[in-house]
């Protein structure tokens, strides 16, 4: 059985991912980085909290700095999400030239639901043969990689 994150861990470790990410978590998150952490103790076979902050501190071990930030990520999309930006999008669409190119990024695009979505948005607005690209990038690379595949369980799809 592993001891619980002290705060003083709990600090050392919003920190790291703040510095690796620029995610903020408050106070309010401690149970979920313990949680989330306690994975990498036990596969680690570690002791404690610390033991496995020096590993992810270390600079010379970007394959577990990478785990961890996956572990810290919270990667919640789902298809059109935030209505309000696709009808931005729509009307800013209306107001601009269709031959003219346009580009998107999707700065943290999970598991790729929100690029999809502008896909679909686009197509419907300047269909397939208008100059239109995007750009979909996230910090987790085991998510992104879900997201190049596209595959999605049928409660995802449900309502398009």
């Amino acid at each position: 059985m592993h001891s619980a994150l002290n705060d003083k861990e709990f600090k050392n470790f919003t920190q790291l991912i703040f510095q690796y990410a620029g995610i903020h978590m408050d106070k309010r998150k401690k149970s979920l980085v313990e949680g989330r952490l306690r994975k990498r103790l036990v596969a680690l076979k570690l002791a404690t909290y610390e033991d496995y902050y020096h590993i992810v501190k270390n600079n010379n071990n970007p394959v577990e700095r990478q785990q961890f930030i996956d572990l810290l990520t919270t990667n919640e999309t789902w298809f059109f999400r935030e209505e309000k930006h696709f009808d931005f999008v729509t009307k800013i669409m209306a107001k601009t030239d269709p031959q003219r190119p346009v580009s998107f990024w999707s700065a943290a695009c999970s598991s790729g639901q929100e690029p999809y979505s502008i896909a679909m948005l686009m197509a419907e607005i300047r269909n397939l043969s208008r100059p239109w690209d995007i750009l979909a990038t996230d910090i987790s690379k085991t998510i992104l990689t879900k997201a190049k595949h596209g595959i999605y369980l049928k409660d995802r799809v449900k309502g398009l």
